[in-house]
C-alpha cells in the first residue's frame, strides 16, 4: 500500500493543531490498514511560502512527526520511507535544502525528487517521479517505458478534462498518456481531488484555507494492486457562501452563530436601507470567521435609443472584515469572468518574501 499527500502548504493562515490532527488521522489511517505501506509520498507544495521563524518551528514539527512515523512493519526498521516531490518555486522557495539533510538522517528512507527519475523499490515496484520543472524537457524517452506508479507535482490535461489552468512556465503534463504507461497515477497541484479516470489523480491538499475551493478534501491511498481508496477528512474546514437579500435573512443566520468561515453576499438595489447591514457588520466585525461582499447592479443608459440598456454588475467588499487579496480575486473573476488567483496569490507570496 503507498500513501499520497500534496499541497499542505505549511504557513497558511490555518490553526496548527487543523494541520497536526490531519497528520495524525492519516498516520492513523496507515497503521490500522490491512496491508503495509511501502512509502508516503508528498507530491509537491509542502510549504506555501519562505517561513518565518515561528512557521519554521512548527514546520519542523510537523515533518518530523510525518518523518519519524514508527509506522514500519518490519522488525528491523522503525519507519517507513518518506518521498518528497519538488513542487512550485514560489511556494517550496528551496527549503526543502534546509529539511532533507536533518529528516534523512532520522529516517534513511527519506528521498527528494528534484529531477525526473525512476526508482525500483523494495517490494520491486517501478517508480517515476515528475517534479515541476520550470525549462524545456525532452519525456520521450521515460514516456516510451511503463511504470508501476508515477508521482508528481504540475498541471495535468485529459481529453474530457482541465480542471488546472497552466502558467506559462509551467510543463503540462498529459492525463491520458499518464495513464496509459502507468497502474497508477498521482500528482498535486491542483487544490480538489480529482479522478481522471484511467487511475490518474490530482489529491489534492489535506485542509482548505479560502473561498471557492468547494472540492472535497481526502487522505489518498492506493493498495499493492493499485486501487484507489479515499478518507475524508473531518479537520478540512468549508468555507461557505451565503446569498443575502434582506436584512433580516443576515440578523437570522447571526444569530445561530457562525463557528466556520462565512462570506455573506448581499445583493442590494436603490431601495435598499444599507445603514441596518453597517450596523450588522459593525456588531460582528471581531468574529473572523463572518466576512462580507456587497454587490449592487448600476444600470446604464445610453443616449442613442438604438443602443440597448447595459446593467453592470459592480461588487463592493468591506474591506476592513475581508481578505483583501481574495476581494480582488472575486472581482477579476466576476467582473473579467476569469480565473487568476494563482496569479494574484504567487505576486502576493512574492512580495511578502521581499
Amino acid at each position: 500500500m503507498y500513501a499520497f499527500i500534496a499541497d499542505v502548504h505549511l504557513g497558511v493562515n490555518l490553526k496548527n493543531e487543523d494541520f497536526m490532527k490531519s497528520l495524525d488521522m492519516l498516520l492513523d489511517i496507515i497503521r490500522k490498514h490491512k496491508e503495509p505501506c511501502h512509502c508516503i509520498f508528498v507530491c509537491g507544495d509542502l510549504f506555501d511560502h519562505r517561513l518565518n521563524i515561528d512557521e519554521y518551528k512548527f514546520a519542523t514539527k510537523f515533518l518530523l512527526k510525518l518523518v519519524c512515523n514508527n509506522l514500519s512493519r518490519d522488525i528491523d526498521k522503525s519507519h517507513i520511507p518518506v518521498h518528497f516531490i519538488k513542487g512550485t518555486d514560489s511556494h517550496d522557495c528551496g527549503q526543502y535544502d534546509i529539511f532533507i539533510p536533518m529528516l534523512y538522517k532520522l529516517n534513511g528512507n527519506v528521498y527528494y525528487a528534484k529531477e525526473n527519475n525512476e526508482y525500483v523499490n523494495e517490494v520491486g515496484h517501478r517508480i517515476l517521479y515528475l517534479p515541476q520543472l520550470y525549462h524545456n524537457v525532452n519525456y520521450d524517452e521515460i514516456f516510451s517505458q511503463s511504470y508501476d506508479i508515477i508521482v508528481g507535482h504540475g498541471p495535468m490535461s485529459s481529453a474530457t478534462m482541465s480542471p488546472c489552468k497552466c502558467a506559462n512556465y509551467e510543463i503540462l503534463q498529459s492525463a491520458d498518456k499518464l495513464g496509459s504507461i502507468s497502474k497508477i497515477c498521482v500528482f498535486g497541484h491542483y487544490h480538489g481531488f480529482t479522478d481522471f479516470g484511467n487511475n490518474v489523480f490530482y489529491t489534492g491538499p489535506l485542509l482548505r484555507w479560502q473561498f471557492g475551493q468547494p472540492e472535497k478534501r481526502v487522505f489518498t491511498l492506493c493498495d499493492d494492486n493499485f486501487n484507489m481508496e479515499t478518507y475524508d477528512n473531518p479537520y478540512a474546514i468549508e468555507y461557505k457562501k451565503q446569498n443575502i437579500s434582506d436584512v433580516e435573512s443576515l440578523r437570522n443566520q447571526i444569530s445561530q452563530g457562525i463557528t466556520t468561515p462565512v462570506r455573506f453576499i448581499i445583493d442590494v438595489n436603490q431601495d435598499t436601507n444599507m445603514e441596518e447591514y453597517y450596523a450588522i457588520m459593525n456588531l460582528t466585525k471581531n468574529n473572523k470567521n463572518i466576512s462580507y461582499q456587497i454587490k449592487t447592479s448600476v444600470i446604464e443608459e445610453s443616449d442613442n435609443e438604438n443602443e440597448p440598456v447595459v446593467e453592470h454588475e459592480t461588487t463592493i467588499v468591506s474591506s476592513d472584515i475581508v481578505d483583501r487579496v481574495e476581494s480582488l480575486i472575486q472581482y477579476v473573476s466576476e467582473k473579467y469572468k476569469t480565473d487568476t488567483a494563482k496569479e494574484i496569490r504567487e505576486y502576493e507570496s512574492k512580495i511578502k518574501q521581499e
